[in-house]
């Protein structure tokens, strides 16, 4: 069986935390493959609320419990890269900074152009 990724949005401040190696370890069998939710790789690549990242020690160090609560049940894990680019948001990146992207335009289709930024709150792509 595969687990497919799914965005959680239950990382405070960024960082995975014990009850994602809860989470995952439940769904975990031998033989299984689980991919992790989209982890971001760098800090201005948010693109929704309280997702997890994988470039700073301590993101790495939460990330460590997950990967053997998963490995003890026999699955492979693997962990899903993201960067969200043009869908990144400014408020969402921990230091404020706009968002790093192959394109300097706006998102301007409609269907993609707000930003969920946490709460009830959506905003305009920058």
């Amino acid at each position: 069986m595969v687990y497919p990724p799914l965005t959680r949005c239950r990382a405070p401040d960024h960082v995975p935390r014990p009850h994602m190696a809860e989470y995952y370890g439940q769904r975990a069998f031998e033989g299984s493959l689980l991919i992790a939710e989209a982890t971001v790789v760098a800090p201005d690549g948010y693109g929704y609320p309280n997702t997890p990242g994988i470039y700073s020690p301590e993101q790495v160090e939460g990330w460590k419990p997950v990967t053997q609560a998963v490995k003890a049940k026999g699955a492979v894990f693997f962990n899903q890269l993201w960067h969200c680019g043009r869908s990144a948001h400014e408020l969402l990146n921990p230091n404020k900074e706009p968002p790093v992207s192959s394109s300097p335009l706006a998102i301007t289709d409609p269907a993609y152009s707000k930003i969920y930024v946490g709460g009830t709150t959506m905003v305009d792509a920058p």
